[in-house]
């Protein structure tokens, strides 16, 4: 910098004085320049350290910017590499310029290469519908982003998978376009889930709307949320009505309480659901019975949602349990009063279900338990031949019957058993003592035969006397008029014809009333003689039919089949109007079959006709020689009865006691 000095004096002291005092004022103003000079420069050092200093502050946050985009540029690319979405950067006319290996798989390619090496026209090869992407393009030109954009993609492999997009729009300096930047999400599961979750949604809606019971949605404060048509008319009121009387309203007083506590505890989370039976008050007045169900339907973290119940209407079940409660006690009350040993079976012969008279009636007190075996029982309270008859009446289904003997501390019981069928497989067995009939049929079956026996004997030692007697005077008359030439005579021949007649049918009918009197204890002959009898007294045609083989039966075995023939003819006559009859007596391999046939109407009610006092007497004279009684029809349409007894019974010729 430059420095104005004075001019040097060259003359005087005075001169030389001022010349001293400017050479001190100028040296004092050097020294002030120079000072100036220094401070400056100490100045100027400081601001070029300080701006040393800032310049290397700058230098260091370059350096750690750089870092920061290294590390963030590394941070993107992990991100843009290892994301689950699908990041992309794409072209307006559809090209891509950068893709991760997410996107990728989600379009079924192996690599980003691949993906962009293939598609090169996102448009066709993408999007399924072209005005999806055509609408994605007019939001991002008009909006500059997308977000939340649902469309669908084509995959390599030609599936389709639902895709949500979300983009921007990168534009240059000047705002034109450069491309597009976003990312997509593989959504189709989650469509899937939405179309189940609709679709199970409308089948809950239409199950409530349509459920053939009722079903209500209730607030964690107990009031209606919802009702369906089932539930408001078993209720008999409307939702808007239901919705303001709430549940105590049309429930039972005595059954509000236990409700209250379900409710309590199904909010206080101590249980989730619960059934029970209760009485609703209808509208008009009536009490509704129902079974209620209720479910609780909670949040994620267990609060309350709702409630669902469902109610079926049960008061036609309750009262026909109530019916069937009061049949049942009828019915235990009918039971209890039948003194019959009653046993329930299955097929196998398992006891289901037993009951016993309190006094044993039946000869013997067998110890029954449910599960045990019929045949394990000893006595076995069904007779040695159950297992047959409980097969047979499964197998048919119709009831069977049949007479057993048992025999305690040597006293001989008869016993009668009835089979029916009382469910699949199943069968009710009934035991009765029958001791006491069977003797008192014993005994009107002897009184019976002495009573046919003494009108036998009257007939024809009395009354066939007697009418001898008469066709003898009438014969002399008739002589002694036709003697006297009298017209009387003719009639009093014919007076002695009808008594002869009258003391042949008499003579044929002691012979009936005596069957004791066989020829030889000849069977046959007793047949022929009632073959005749019938035809003489009864003017019905009479066909008899016998094995020789069967001839020489001793008189007790005889005298029951004889009855049983006449038993049987005698029915036909009188309650079958028969014009005609066939007896037959056959073997077959076991047994004799003695066969009553005949043309009149049948036995219209086999089970009616079954309980008359004839097929009763036929019933025990064919049991008294270890026979049965067999009712059908025979081949012209009339009754058939047969008797068939065992052939060593016929043999050994006797009767069973």
């Amino acid at each position: 910098m430059g420095l104005n000095l004075p001019a040097q004096p060259t003359t005087n002291s005075g001169a030389f004085d001022r010349s001293e005092t400017k050479r001190s004022e100028a040296a004092e103003l050097l020294q002030q320049a120079h000072d100036e000079l220094e401070q400056r420069v100490i100045e100027r050092t400081m601001k070029l350290e300080a701006a040393n200093r800032e310049l290397q502050a700058e230098v260091r946050e370059r350096q750690r910017t750089a870092e920061a985009l290294q590390a963030a540029e590394a941070r993107y690319h992990g991100i843009f590499m290892n994301a689950v979405e699908g990041i992309f950067q794409s072209t307006p006319d559809g090209r891509y310029l950068s893709a991760n290996p997410a996107l990728a798989k989600m379009l079924g390619y192996d690599s980003p290469e691949e993906l962009m090496a293939t598609v090169t026209d996102i448009d066709r090869q993408l999007f399924v519908s072209p005005s999806d992407r055509a609408e994605f393009k007019r939001l991002l030109q008009e909006q500059g982003f997308v977000r939340g954009f649902e469309t669908r993609f084509c995959r390599k492999d030609g599936g389709v998978i639902w895709v949500n997009a979300n983009a921007h729009l990168v534009r240059d300096a000047r705002g034109a376009p450069l491309y597009y930047e976003g990312s997509n999400e593989d959504i189709t599961e989650r469509k899937r889930s939405l179309v189940v979750l609709r679709e199970s949604e409308e089948r809950f809606r239409t199950l409530f709307e349509s459920a053939p019971i009722g079903i209500a949605l209730h607030g964690p404060d107990g009031k209606y949320l919802q009702t369906n048509q089932a539930y408001q008319q078993m209720v008999g009121y409307a939702d808007p009505e239901l919705r303001v009387l709430g549940v105590k309203g049309i429930t039972h007083p005595d059954d509000i309480a236990q409700g209250q506590e379900f409710f309590c505890e199904m909010v206080a989370g101590k249980r989730d659901s619960y059934r029970r039976e209760k009485r609703y008050c209808h509208k008009d007045g009536r009490l509704v019975w129902a079974q209620s169900a209720a479910m609780a339907i909670r949040k994620t973290r267990g609060e309350l949602r709702y409630i669902l119940s469902m109610v079926e209407d049960i008061t036609a079940r309750k009262h026909a349990e109530e019916v069937i409660r009061l049949r049942e006690n009828n019915n235990r009350a009918l039971l209890d009063a039948i003194p019959d040993l009653i046993i329930r079976l299955r097929g196998d012969g398992t006891i289901l279900d037993f009951k016993a008279p309190e006094e044993q009636g039946f000869g013997f007190s067998p110890a029954i338990d449910v599960g045990q075996n019929l045949s394990l029982l000893d006595p076995n309270p069904l007779g040695p031949l159950a297992t047959r008859y409980i097969e047979r009446t499964i197998s048919s289904g119709e009831i069977q019957t049949y007479d057993f003997q048992s025999v305690v501390h040597g006293e001989v019981f008869d016993l009668e058993t009835r089979v029916v069928t009382c469910g699949p497989g199943e069968v009710l067995a009934m035991v009765r003592n029958i001791t006491l009939v069977k003797r008192l049929e014993k005994e009107i079956l002897e009184i019976s035969e002495r009573e046919q026996r003494r009108i036998g004997l009257d007939l024809h030692d009395g009354l066939g006397s007697h009418l001898t007697g008469v066709a003898f005077l009438s014969k002399a008359l008739e002589k002694k008029l036709q003697e006297q030439g009298l017209s009387e005579g003719e009639l009093a021949a014919r007076i002695s014809n009808l008594i002869v007649q009258a003391l042949a049918q008499t003579r044929s009918l002691a012979r009936g009333l005596l069957p004791s009197e066989l020829q030889s204890n000849d069977l046959l002959y007793g047949l022929g003689e009632l073959r005749d009898t019938l035809q003489s007294v009864f003017n019905v045609e009479c066909f008899l039919e016998c094995d020789p083989a069967f001839a020489g039966v001793p008189t007790p075995v005889s005298v029951q089949l004889y009855r049983i023939a006449q038993e049987a003819a005698n029915n036909a006559i009188r309650h079958g109007r028969a014009r005609r009859i066939w007896l037959q007596l056959a073997p077959h391999e076991q047994s004799w079959h003695l066969s009553v046939a005949d043309d009149g109407i049948g036995l219209r009610n086999t089970s009616l006709q079954s309980k008359g006092m004839g097929f009763r007497s036929m019933r025990y004279r064919a049991k008294r020689i270890g026979g049965e009684i067999i009712l059908g029809t025979s081949s012209v349409g009339g009754a058939l009865v047969t008797c068939r007894f065992p052939k060593q019974n016929h043999e050994e010729g006797h009767e069973q006691p």
